[in-house]
């Protein structure tokens, strides 16, 4: 496959969530590209999982089950990269959401393939093991304008249920636990009958203060990481400065605390060309387009395909 670019384009990377996490992805490059098998084997040695029959030999449930989702997304996210530098692309920033920062973040050398693998599968087993002992619900409310919402959450304590992602001015998440989320749903649905609100995987991530006990265990796996400055400016769902090792490191250990704003991070990247999104995030892609409809995005797309592909949106 070849990448027509403009040799003046100023390109990014963006890397996808949760949702970016699909059976075959990359199968093509896979069983054609030695840079992208050579990540899959080195993961698999390092984990112990069976990656490759994870990726080409598994359903959507299986691949998407805890705890060892996050690892596989992560894995193909940064096979997928390695392999478009390997064709010469060559990027001015990057960024992304959930496991999507992990990639950014190593996409930018602030840790190793390895560090990142082993980051992701402790923090997999801990979050599994949260939601073994508190049941926990995600909500996805469309049609509601945020302050609307935040009024009604006014009236709920904070520690049990939070807004915890914007997607657009009219898409939100709202997480907590399940009889708190319930009972809050009702109360939408009786001010706004016409509302539409649908249940999201927890695996999706729960970015709630009620997070931070958990947070605050993973932490000590990160003492093992030898965190670096980023040698890109790297851009997150939330504001932040230019990073140093450290803040890589608090990046780390609490953004599953932190209020998700997928369009403040899509603003991040007005001033690039090309947006080159290392995965399948069709939903963030299409955010993307509608925000920069003059700009050329690039993702990959995998359907079951004979041939993986990129287009153009």
């Amino acid at each position: 496959m070849k990448y027509q670019l403009e040799k003046e384009s100023r390109v990014a990377f963006l890397f996808p969530d949760y949702e970016a996490l699909v059976p075959g992805f990359a199968q093509h490059l896979y069983h054609h590209d030695r840079i992208v098998q050579e990540y899959v084997e080195e993961a698999a040695h390092i984990s112990g999982l069976p990656v490759a029959r994870f990726f080409y030999n598994s359903s959507i449930s299986e691949l998407h089950a805890l705890p060892d989702c996050y690892q596989l997304l992560f894995v193909q996210q940064v096979s997928i990269c390695a392999y478009l530098r390997s064709q010469g692309i060559a990027v001015i920033q990057v960024g992304g959401l959930g496991t999507g920062v992990y990639s950014a973040l190593c996409a930018a050398g602030s840790f190793t393939f390895a560090e990142g693998l082993y980051m992701l599968s402790k923090w997999g087993v801990s979050y599994e093991q949260l939601l073994h002992e508190k049941n926990f619900k995600k909500i996805l409310i469309v049609g509601i304008p945020e302050k609307n919402l935040t009024k009604i959450l006014a009236g709920y304590d904070h520690a049990q249920i939070v807004l915890s992602e914007k997607f657009d001015t009219l898409h939100f998440a709202v997480s907590g636990l399940r009889l708190i989320v319930e009972e809050f749903q009702a109360a939408v649905i009786k001010q706004y009958a016409s509302s539409n609100i649908t249940e999201m995987p927890l695996e999706s991530g729960l970015y709630a203060n009620f997070m931070q006990e958990t947070t605050a265990y993973y932490r000590q796996y990160l003492e093992k990481i030898e965190f670096k400055n980023p040698e890109l400016p790297v851009y997150l769902p939330y504001p932040s400065k230019e990073l140093s090792s450290a803040q890589v490191k608090e990046i780390v250990a609490c953004q599953e605390t932190v209020y998700q704003d997928h369009m403040y991070l899509i603003d991040q990247f007005i001033g690039v060309d090309t947006i080159i999104m290392p995965g399948a995030g069709k939903n963030l892609s299409a955010l993307v387009q509608t925000r920069y409809p003059e700009k050329k995005i690039i993702t990959v797309i995998d359907e079951r395909l004979p041939k993986e592909v990129l287009y153009d949106r």
